[in-house]
């Protein structure tokens, strides 16, 4: 499949999604190259972030609170390397008995409306400076929030 038709076919199905955005900005090597020069959150690794933007198209989009929650943890709870607990739209959970963690690390989360259809599907939120430059090249309303969905191509 051709970069620029995978790129139209991944919007066609995104814009029939509910709760996004409608704006989405396939991201130039240049803006990806931005992007993953913006500092994280002191304790926050954001491999999530890395993932979607290393994938041969990453598109950028928005959200609000009636799209679909998440199909697994938003975030794993780390503490001196050590994953004890995570994050999910239903919130903290534990594994044991500690609960002092240092790290949140944001994993790459599935994006199951395009998975099957391209490859290595993953999405991410952005940090705070990276969501900024996103609300730059794409159009957001002030209460949604921004997302990245990248895939490879075959």
């Amino acid at each position: 499949m051709a970069k620029i038709t995978a790129e139209k076919k991944a919007i066609g199905i995104l814009k029939q999604l509910k709760g996004l955005g409608k704006d989405f900005a396939v991201l130039s090597e240049k803006d990806k190259g931005a992007l993953l020069k913006m500092p994280e959150e002191k304790g926050v690794v954001n491999k999530g972030f890395i993932d979607a933007l290393s994938r041969d198209v990453t598109i950028a989009l928005s959200h609000n609170e009636q799209f679909r929650p998440p199909p697994c943890a938003l975030a794993l709870l780390s503490s001196k390397g050590k994953i004890i607990g995570d994050v999910a739209h239903t919130g903290k959970r534990f594994y044991g008995m500690a609960h002092d963690f240092d790290t949140y690390i944001l994993p790459p989360i599935p994006f199951q409306e395009l998975d099957g259809v391209f490859e290595d599907v993953v999405s991410s939120s952005p940090g705070y400076a990276a969501d900024k430059l996103l609300r730059d090249i794409i159009n957001v309303r002030e209460n949604d929030a921004t997302l990245l969905v990248g895939f490879n191509l075959p």
